[in-house]
Parts: structure tokens; sequence; C-alpha cells
């Protein structure tokens, strides 16, 4: 279980996803159904907002006047972070007392489960915008176990099911979910502005700027959509990002004047390890190292075959030892998961990274029944874990940091070890080559792509991928792309371009630079990976350097400063 736990809604709430109505509870127990009066987060009416629909839409505040909207939008925040003992203190009291905040977080999951929590008690629905359609529906699954009202809006064969407009609509709280490419669609955002929204959450806030080791073009346009829910508040829910790539994110969503509140890179409690491991002594050493390190652990590979390498030869001897990766079949992957995290004696888990190299694209698209990315990083890990052992490095620091977000998180010790081998770079840098959309394509598939649907007849991608050399997986991946810019609109109908001529050309220069952009400064990312693998210095101050914060003091809780010490220690004895 998560840090936030959220708690069982009410019946009455339930009735806004379309169930039956319950009979109405005992008198002793009315008090607790009737939703606790949260912290307001946006100007209140002066008289209590009724409960039934048509008298909710009257009773709407009166939009300030302009220029007082855009002195309030420009003035300060009063909002201290630095007040509070935690992070999780100050990033829930953000949402509850600010009208906008910049929420920084290594764990996505604990993330959102606070966001949730928070603006449940809100008489208002409460949007949260992911790139991800697979991400948005394990929370449904996860929410709706708990109880709480919650919609996933998504159009099937172009339109928007009346069920939902009926739901987003209807009296009290809601939880809505909606995928960045599904936030374009006009039926969707037509309900939304009808909905009187009280919170919006950018889920991988981070992903609006062009600069950073990940980015999605639909992002960068979202401030044209959310200036149009009114006195809506404005949360972005991000992951650590060196400094200039949080400051782009921040101006193009129109945040860049909203209180920050980051977590810790890593928890203070975590000692930081990395070894230089090569060849077959990697296994040897791995041995040694479990028969000292307490459970329960993880240990990441690059590949599903790395993954069955290290568990066969870690063996069954070892306590419970599990293995999860994408070649094995769905039950066994969740067989397997489940019974490390019920699991009471000491257990191990042998997996991939979900955050690995890819295209830098993520969720780029995922559809309801794309194949789930499986691996650490995604939530439904236990969250006592003793250790994550890197027996392959990561591709950059912002991965890295993501996966040990979860890790000492209930307080106690635990153990974040790298090892690092030379051989590691070259292997993600084909990787990510491999991975990566061809810029050079992307203008030469514009134009063939608007030829073909010029034609007015039905878009084959055979014939688009024998036209452009491109494989039909590319094709679909670039389509995608244009379709998260906004050049093209994807219906029930088919494809059909929203710009044509030079202004589509233009736009697929941008496009190219920007995935060109994404492509140079792997080689940059890369180093600094192999830099803080291999340098003696403080491995905090190094990710503090990295993320664009300061550390005056080295940590103590490193293997560099541990190895100073003991230096230290030695050399006065002598």
């Amino acid at each position: 279980m998560r840090e936030t736990n959220i708690r069982k809604s009410s019946p009455a709430v339930k009735s806004r996803t379309g169930k039956a109505q319950p009979k109405p509870a005992p008198e002793p127990v009315k008090p607790a159904l009737r939703p606790r009066a949260p912290v307001a987060l946006a100007p209140s009416p002066a008289k209590p907002v009724p409960a039934a629909p048509k008298q909710r839409a009257a009773a709407r505040p009166v939009a300030p006047p302009p220029a007082r909207a855009a002195q309030a939008k420009s003035a300060p925040p009063a909002f201290d972070p630095t007040a509070f003992g935690s992070h999780d203190e100050a990033a829930r009291a953000a949402l509850q007392k600010t009208r906008a905040a910049w929420i920084c977080d290594a764990d996505a999951e604990r993330s959102r489960a606070r966001y949730f929590d928070v603006v449940r008690r809100l008489r208002r629905p409460s949007l949260l915008v992911s790139a991800s359609l697979v991400t948005l529906l394990r929370e449904k699954l996860r929410l709706s176990a708990l109880g709480l009202p919650v919609l996933l809006l998504q159009p099937s064969e172009g339109r928007l099911p009346r069920g939902d407009v009926e739901a987003l609509l209807g009296p009290g709280p809601l939880l809505v979910l909606v995928s960045s490419e599904a936030l374009f669609h006009d039926e969707v955002l037509s309900a939304l502005e009808r909905a009187s929204l009280a919170t919006v959450a950018v889920d991988g806030a981070e992903l609006a700027s062009e600069r950073g080791h990940e980015h999605r073009p639909s992002f960068a346009r979202l401030p044209e959509l959310l200036q149009r829910f009114g006195k809506a508040s404005l949360f972005a829910l991000a992951r650590p990002v060196p400094s200039a790539v949080r400051r782009e994110a921040q101006q193009r969503l129109g945040l860049a004047d909203a209180c920050v509140v980051e977590a810790p890179l890593v928890e203070p409690h975590v000692l930081l390890d990395a070894r230089a491991v090569r060849g077959e002594r990697r296994n040897t050493t791995l041995l040694e190292v479990l028969a000292e390190l307490p459970r329960p652990g993880v240990i990441l590979c690059a590949t599903p075959h790395e993954v069955d390498a290290v568990y066969a030869v870690i063996g069954s001897e070892r306590g419970v030892v599990c293995r999860v990766h994408a070649g094995m079949p769905v039950a066994e992957r969740a067989h397997m998961l489940a019974r490390f995290n019920a699991e009471s004696a000491p257990a191990l888990l042998v997996t991939t990274s979900a955050l690995g190299p890819d295209a830098g694209l993520p969720g780029l698209g995922e559809g309801a029944t794309s194949e789930a990315r499986t691996g650490f990083g995604l939530g439904g890990v236990r969250s006592d874990l003793a250790f994550v052992l890197h027996h392959h490095a990561p591709a950059s620091l912002e991965q890295y940091a993501r996966e040990l977000g979860g890790l000492g998180a209930g307080g106690a010790e635990a153990i974040a070890l790298l090892f690092y081998d030379s051989s590691h770079r070259s292997m993600n840098q084909a990787i990510l080559e491999q991975q990566r959309l061809p810029a050079a394509k992307v203008e030469p598939f514009a134009r063939a792509l608007e030829a073909a649907l010029g034609l007015g007849k039905p878009l084959k991608l055979e014939a688009l991928a024998l036209q452009t050399g491109l494989s039909r997986r590319t094709c679909e991946r670039l389509i995608a792309l244009f379709v998260d810019a906004g050049l093209v609109r994807r219906s029930a109908a088919g494809l059909s371009l929203l710009k044509a001529g030079d202004a589509l050309q233009s736009a697929s220069a941008g496009l190219a630079t920007a995935l060109e952009a994404l492509t140079r400064a792997d080689s940059s990312r890369l180093g600094a990976v192999e830099r803080y693998a291999e340098a003696n210095e403080c491995k905090r101050r190094i990710l503090a350097q990295r993320f664009g914060t300061t550390l005056e003091a080295a940590c103590g809780r490193c293997v560099s400063c541990r190895a100073r010490g003991t230096a230290q220690r030695q050399a006065v004895v002598r």
C-alpha cells in the first residue's frame, strides 16, 4: 500500500457513475455520507452550491474582470513549501491552498494518489490529464476498486458515450481521467467546459519541454485548452528533470509563477552505491552482494534475456525469487508479481525497467487495447523494498531517479546499488538508436501523407510504407506523432489533415528538429550516467548538479563519502 491512502466514497457519491441509487442509510450514519467541506481552491459564491444540476449551474460565480484576472495571475504566490515538515505535507497543502503549483516527485504513482486523495473531497469534478492511456486505465481500475467515483473519457468510434457526458455533468464529486490526445476531441472538450471543473492536473508536466529526455507535442498545446476551463486550479505533477527543462515546461504551461514543491531526488536514508563490475565477474559479485543485502529487493536488468540469465544464476536456494518480463505470458507475470508482493518470507524480484530507453515519446499511439509496458516503475510493487540493484546501467540519470523514487518511502534504511560496465553505454546507445523515430524521415513522410490523403481514398499503410521506405510500425508511430502535434485528426471516418501545404511542411520541420535534439542529447545523458558511476565524489552531489540543485555539504550516505571517511580515519590512526 502506498503512503497515500484513499478512503472509500459513500454510496451517494457512487451514484454519479450510473449505478443504481441505494436506499437511504440509517440516521446515525448520515453525517458520514455528507462530504467534508474542502479548503477553497477558488473564490466561493456567496451562497452554498445546491446539489441539483440546474441550480448548481445557475449559482456559478461570476468571472472577474480581465484586468483583475490578469493581476491575480501575475501576483507571486504566498505559499511557502519550506514551512512544512515533509514533502508530502507541503504537496498536500499546495493542492489545497493554491491555485497553481508545480509538484515534483520521482514516484509517479504516489504523486497521482496524493492528488486524488485531496481533490476527491471537492464538490465539483477534478480532471487528470496524462500522456498514457494505459496508465489511466490502471488508475481507473484502482480507484474503482476503492469505491471512488471515477470516469475515463475516451471517445469510441469518434463519439463520446452519452452516459459519460451525463455522469460528468451530474452533481457531486467526480475524478475525471483523460489522455492528452482525447482532450483535443471536440466532444470531450465541450463536455469538460460545461462541467465547471474545480481542478486540473497535468501528469508528467515536464513533457511540455522539448529539451528533456522525453517529450509530447500535445503537452505544449495544452495552454490553449486550459484557458477554457475558467477558474479551475492548475497543478503540474512532474518528475525530476534538469532545471532548464523544468523552466521551459513551466513557461509553456503558464506556470512560470506557480509555487514549486519538490521531493528529495533520493530519500536521505537511502545509501547510494556504484561498482565497476565487468564481464562474467558481474554474476559472481551479484551472488556475493545478495548474501549481504536485506530483503525484499528488486534487481533491474536491461533485457528479458538478461532477466532469465540472472534468475537462473540466483536460483531458488536464496529464498523466494520471482521474475517478470514482457516475454512471459500475462497470467504468469501477474502470478509472479502477486507472489512477490504477498510473500512474507525474504523475496527477490528480477525484472526489466518500464522506464528504460525508448522513442522518448511516452504513451504515443497507445489505445485501450494496447499491450501495457511491463516492468519496474509502473507501480504495483510493494513499498517496503530494502534495495534496488541495477544489474545494467540506466540510459539517463532522469531514468535512474525515477527508478529510485519509491525506495525508502517508508522511512526505513534502503540501498541503491548500481553495477556499471563501460559496455553498458554502447548497448544503451544502440537501443536508443533503434527506438528513436527517424528525424530525417519526418518531412518526406508529411509530403507522402498529404498526397495519400489528398486522393480521397482510404489510407493504405502498406503503400505509404513502400513509398517512404519505412516499416509499417514506423508509419503508424509517425501518424500518431502527427495526431499528437495537431497536424492530423483521427476519427471514425479515418484520418484527415488539419494543416496542409506550407503550414504542414513548416510544422513537420519543427517536429523533425525536436526529434533531432532528443537524439543529439542522448550522448550527454549517457555520459552523465558514466560520470556518476565512476566518479569518487559524493553521489548525491552529482545528482543534485544534474538536476540544477545545490548540495552544500557531502551527504555522508553514499559509497564515495563513506570511503573518504574511512580513508580519513585511517590517516589519523597512522
